[in-house]
């Protein structure tokens, strides 16, 4: 399976730092992965980045996502 113009525009976001996890208030269950260099959150793509083995989240804080090595 290839990798998306989006996906790979996510990946390059990774590359520079990390992305994070915002939840919303009032529902603690409900949140979005945003990177501040992206114009609208990244979550539905680093999702599948992360099924696909190309990201994970930090091992020290499971709010931040990277690269895998």
């Amino acid at each position: 399976m290839a990798i998306t113009q989006q996906q790979l525009h996510t990946l390059r976001l990774l590359r520079k730092e990390p992305a994070r996890r915002v939840y919303r208030p009032h529902y603690p269950d409900d949140y979005s992965w945003v990177h501040k260099d992206a114009q609208k959150p990244v979550t539905g793509t680093l999702h599948r980045l992360f099924s696909r083995g190309y990201a994970t989240v930090t091992p020290n804080d499971r709010n931040l996502a990277v690269l895998t090595d």
